[in-house]
C-alpha cells in the first residue's frame, strides 16, 4: 500500500511538472529549479488556503481551541509558501559584483524566516492551549467535523510528500523544510481530529491538552528547522562521504598520488570545490598544468560542482598513507580482540598539510554491553592514531548476530 501511495504520488508530481514547468527535467538549470519551486509554492498556497478558512470556521463552530490552532497551523503554511516564492525569485538572481557566487543562498535565508514564522505561531497557540487546559470549556463534538479534519490531514501529508520529491530531485533545502511543515500540520490535524471525537465522551480536557501537543510539534519543527539553515548560512564542513567522493575522482587521474585541503564552499545553486593534489617530483609546469585540469574535469564530472586545483610536488605537501598499508596495521591491531568480528568501509583521505582523516566500520558481536562497545571504539582509535600519526581516526561500531 505505502510502494503504491509514493507511486501515484510520484504520478501526479510529474503530471503536474509537464503542465507547468517547462522543460522540468533539465533540473541542473536556474530556471526550471525556481519552477520547481513556484510550484510547490502556488499548490500550497491555494490548498492551504482553502483548509485554513474551512478549520478556523469549523473550530468557531465547536469552540475547538485545537481546531483554530490547526488552522492557524495551516495558515502559516500558506505564509511561508509566500516566503519560499520570494526566496527562489530572489536565488534565481545572476552573480552581480557585490555577490559573485550569485544568490543560491536567498534559498536558505527564506529557509530560516519559514522556521522562524513556526516558532511565533507555536509559542502563540502553546500560550493559548495551556489557559484552555487550565479552564477546559465545552467542545461540541461532531462526526463531520472529525471527517473533515481527517481528509485535511490525508490532504497534507499528500503536499509533503510532494514538496520532499520536488526537493529531493532539485537538492532544495526550503522545499524540504516546507515540506515538514506540511507534515507536522498533517500530525497536527489527526491530534485534532482524535481531540474533537473525545468531545463525545466528554474529554473536553483532551482539547487543550492535544492543542499543546499542536503547539509543541510546531515549535520542535520550526527551532530544528532554525538549527539546520542557520548552521548551513554559518558554513558548514562537508561530509566525509563528499571528501572522499573529491579524493577518489582526484586520485583517477594519472599521475595525482594523494589529495589534501580538501574544501567545499556551498553557495545553494552551485558548489565551488578548492583542493591540492600531490605529483611525483620532477614533473614540469606545462604536465603540472594539464593534471590540474584533468583532476578539476574529473571532480567537477563526479559531483556536480565547479572545482580549482593546486598542484604540489611529493615533496611540498603529504600524501594519504597508503590504504594497503592502513589496513594492514588495522587487521594486525584487531586480530587478538576476541569481540571484534571484521571491518569494512575503510577511508583513508589526505586532507590538510600534515593531517588526514581515516574512516571505518567495525563489526562487533552483538551481545557486547553497550559501555564496553563505547569503551573498545575509543581504545581503538587511539591505538591506530598512534600507529599511523597524523590522522583524525573515526570508528562506527556496528551489531553482527552472525559473529556470535
Amino acid at each position: 500500500m505505502a510502494s503504491l501511495w509514493e507511486s501515484q504520488a510520484v504520478w501526479l508530481t510529474d503530471r503536474l511538472l509537464r503542465a507547468f514547468v517547462p522543460r522540468w527535467e533539465q533540473v541542473g538549470e536556474p530556471a526550471v529549479r525556481a519552477g520547481y519551486g513556484r510550484l510547490e509554492a502556488w499548490v500550497s498556497i491555494v490548498i492551504n488556503t482553502l483548509m485554513a478558512a474551512g478549520k478556523f470556521a469549523l473550530g468557531l463552530w465547536i469552540n475547538s481551541i485545537a481546531l483554530i490552532a490547526d488552522a492557524g497551523h495551516t495558515l502559516s503554511d500558506t505564509l511561508t509558501s509566500v516566503v519560499v516564492l520570494i526566496g527562489f525569485k530572489a536565488a534565481q538572481k545572476p552573480s552581480d559584483r557585490r555577490h559573485p557566487h550569485g544568490h543560491g543562498r536567498a534559498e536558505s535565508i527564506a529557509t530560516l524566516i519559514i522556521a522562524t514564522l513556526l516558532a511565533v505561531v507555536g509559542l502563540g497557540f502553546l500560550r493559548e492551549s495551556v489557559e484552555r487546559l487550565i479552564a477546559p470549556q465545552d467542545v461540541a463534538g461532531h462526526w463531520l467535523v472529525v471527517a473533515a479534519v481527517a481528509l485535511s490531514a490525508g490532504v497534507k501529508e499528500w503536499m509533503a510528500r510532494f514538496s520532499l520529491e520536488l526537493g529531493r530531485r532539485i537538492k532544495s533545502s526550503v522545499l524540504a523544510a516546507d515540506a515538514w511543515h506540511h507534515r507536522s500540520d498533517a500530525v497536527a490535524s489527526a491530534l485534532v481530529a482524535i481531540a474533537i471525537g473525545a468531545a463525545f465522551f466528554h474529554l473536553h480536557w483532551l482539547d487543550g491538552a492535544f492543542g499543546i501537543g499542536v503547539a509543541l510539534l510546531i515549535l520542535y519543527c520550526g527551532f530544528d528547522l532554525i538549527r539546520s539553515s542557520a548552521s548551513y548560512l554559518i558554513g558548514e564542513l562537508p561530509s566525509d562521504d563528499t571528501l572522499r567522493q573529491v579524493d577518489e575522482a582526484a586520485r583517477s587521474v594519472p599521475g595525482v598520488i594523494a589529495t589534501h585541503k580538501i574544501e567545499v564552499h556551498d553557495y545553494g545553486t552551485h558548489k565551488d570545490v578548492s583542493l591540492h593534489v600531490v605529483v611525483a617530483d620532477g614533473k614540469t609546469a606545462g604536465r603540472a598544468h594539464e593534471i590540474a585540469e584533468e583532476v578539476e574535469a574529473a571532480v567537477d564530472r563526479r559531483l556536480g560542482v565547479t572545482s580549482v586545483v593546486h598542484v604540489d610536488p611529493r615533496g611540498d605537501a603529504p600524501a594519504a598513507a597508503p590504504e594497503e598499508r592502513v589496513r594492514a596495521i588495522i587487521q594486525e591491531l584487531l586480530q587478538d580482540e576476541t569481540a571484534v568480528g571484521s571491518f569494512h568501509g575503510l577511508s583513508v583521505t589526505g586532507t590538510q598539510a600534515g593531517e588526514g582523516r581515516l574512516h571505518l566500520h567495525v563489526v562487533v558481536k552483538t551481545h557486547m554491553d553497550l559501555a564496553r562497545a563505547h569503551l573498545l571504539s575509543h581504545e581503538l582509535e587511539q591505538r591506530i592514531a598512534e600507529r599511523i600519526p597524523g590522522y583524525t581516526v573515526t570508528l562506527h561500531m556496528e551489531p553482527c548476530e552472525r559473529c556470535e
